[in-house]
Parts: structure tokens; sequence; C-alpha cells
């Protein structure tokens, strides 16, 4: 029987903090952590979780990709002209925020194992092993499939950018 207390104490920050890598608005992140948790609650009660962390990090990854996605196909990102006229800080700074809004653009376009497995390596830095293990599939497919995604972000990143 799982303690469902314990493992929101131990994995709460972690879904957290992987949920507002891609959901900027709070309300929409408390959303999605909620929604995490219950739907691990419900997975849980009828299979034997063996990896709790992966699979909230599986979870919470799709939750807030869903957001994204749903963000993006309602509005139109707008480009802020005043950036040209501001100071170096603010344009580092403007320019950070808008490569990682573009990289969570990119990770919403991949096919979603693709975009699980690379936000479970790279982003919440799990094992190989940790990630075969929550998304069901072998070790060297997790290979395969980071680098296949590894590619795609590039060539995403690189229409962006211009490179």
């Amino acid at each position: 029987m799982i303690n469902y207390e314990k493992i929101v104490k131990e994995h709460g920050d972690s879904v957290w903090r992987s949920i507002r890598r891609f959901v900027a608005d709070k309300a929409d992140a408390e959303d999605c952590f909620q929604d995490t948790f219950m739907d691990f609650l419900r997975y849980s009660r009828t299979r034997h979780v063996s990896n709790p962390r992966g699979l909230l990090l599986k979870i919470a990854f799709r939750r807030a990709i869903d957001n994204v996605r749903r963000r993006y196909e309602t509005s139109t990102v707008e480009y802020d002209e005043n950036i040209h006229s501001a100071g170096n800080d603010q344009v580092f700074n403007s320019s950070e925020s808008e490569l990682s809004d573009q990289l969570t653009k990119a990770l919403a376009m991949l096919k979603p194992i693709e975009a699980e497995a690379f936000s479970l390596r790279y982003l919440d830095e799990l094992s190989y092993k940790e990630i075969a293990e929550t998304l069901k599939i072998s070790s060297n497919h997790v290979g395969v499939i980071l680098v296949r995604a590894k590619e795609k972000l590039n060539d995403i990143l690189n229409a962006y950018t211009g490179g």
C-alpha cells in the first residue's frame, strides 16, 4: 500500500519544479500539480508502481506539455518591440526567456515519447535505466529516442534562430 502523504512529501518539490519549467502561470501550474498526483493515485490503485518519482515526473511532464499546447493553440506570441531599446541585462534576460519559451514550444512539437524522454533525461536528470522503467522501454531504446529528440530539437531551434 502506497503512503500518499509520504509520496507528496518526497516528490512534491521535484514535480513542482518539473511543471514550472513549462507552465508559467501559477494557477495553471497548481492545477497541473494537483492533476499529477490525482492521476498517480488513480494509476497506483490498479497497478504496482516500482518507480514513483519516475511515474510522477512522466505524468507531470504530460500535464505541463498539454497545458503548453493549449496555450499556444489559443494565443499568438507577440514580439516585444521594446526589447531593442532595453539595457544589455534586460536584452539578455529577454533573449534567455525567449529561448526557453522556444524550447518549450519545440518540445511540444516532438512525439510525446521523445519529449518525455528528453525532459526526464536532461531536465529531471533521470538515468537511462530510470527512464526505461518509467516509459516501459529498453535502455537502448531510450538512447535511440534521445538521439532523435536532440536532432529534431536542434532542427526546430535552428529554424527559429536562423542557424
